[in-house]
């Protein structure tokens, strides 16, 4: 059987850690998004077949830079889900990004599914982009 003592000291200290946890402000934000198109077109093609298209997002960021989400579309007859994870630092001369994307077309048996790494650098008022891309 525990003694008083011990248990006096498990409330403390669950007290302590209960108090650090609501006292420490929000370090991340969520947010959303939703839209509709007449159409749909990614890099210059039409992937909603000419018809209407409905998508929205989930994001995820972090104070630290790290962000990540989830964004999807109708695309017409087919759909869309696009899963992406990154990292984004900026200072006032220099920044970067780095965000890995998963795109995915479940119901198509047309369009594969595809895997980017996405790469960006500014300095002063100098930028440049990278894209890694892999499909299946």
């Amino acid at each position: 059987m525990k003694s008083l003592r011990t248990v006096r000291y498990s409330l403390l200290a669950a007290a302590v850690a209960g108090g650090a946890v609501v006292s420490t402000p929000a370090l991340a934000e969520v947010s959303a998004t939703a839209g509709v198109a007449n159409l749909y077109l990614w890099r210059g093609q039409n992937l909603g077949g000419g018809t209407p298209v409905v998508m929205g997002s989930l994001d995820y960021s972090h104070e630290s830079g790290l962000f990540a989400g989830v964004w999807g579309s109708s695309a017409g007859p087919d759909s869309e889900v696009d899963l992406y994870v990154g990292y984004a630092y900026s200072s006032d001369d220099f920044g970067f990004k780095v965000t890995a994307y998963d795109y995915s077309y479940p119901r198509s048996a047309v369009t594969g599914d595809l895997q980017e790494i996405a790469l960006g650098v500014t300095f002063g008022g100098f930028f440049a982009d990278a894209i890694l891309a892999q499909g299946d």
